[in-house]
């Protein structure tokens, strides 16, 4: 049996839709982050019943010798006992942040930038 292409592509869409995991890739120059940066953000959602969401987005523009960079980002969620749960892409163990305060959330943000004598000659004197 053949499947209807259109009922393929909406099933396909439904799918890419509800996923909570991405890649692709950015122009470095155009992002605001520039060549030789790594930033990464982590945020977390503490649910009321001790389960926790922990969520990761990572900014890579770090490879120098890269015509481009890019961006990824994915989801860890952990169960009321603390016990990993599911992922969908890169997530990170954000159990400690959530340990005793149920109903929270939060975020952080670190970028490490580096010398990129290749694409900015100017920042590295």
């Amino acid at each position: 049996m053949l499947l209807n292409p259109v009922c393929l592509l909406l099933s396909s869409a439904w799918m890419i839709g509800f996923s909570e995991s991405y890649i692709f890739s950015i122009d470095c120059d155009n992002v605001g982050l520039g060549w030789g940066s790594l930033k990464v953000e982590d945020s977390w959602v503490c649910h009321a019943d001790g389960s926790a969401a922990c969520s990761q987005k990572k900014t890579d523009c770090s490879d120098c010798g890269d015509t481009a960079g890019y961006e990824s980002g994915g989801t860890s969620n952990y169960d009321k006992y603390g016990r990993f749960d599911t992922a969908v892409g890169p997530g990170w163990d954000c159990r400690s942040q959530c340990k005793g305060r149920p109903g929270t959330s939060g975020s952080k943000e670190n970028t490490r930038t580096d010398c990129c004598s290749i694409h900015r000659p100017s920042d590295c004197n």
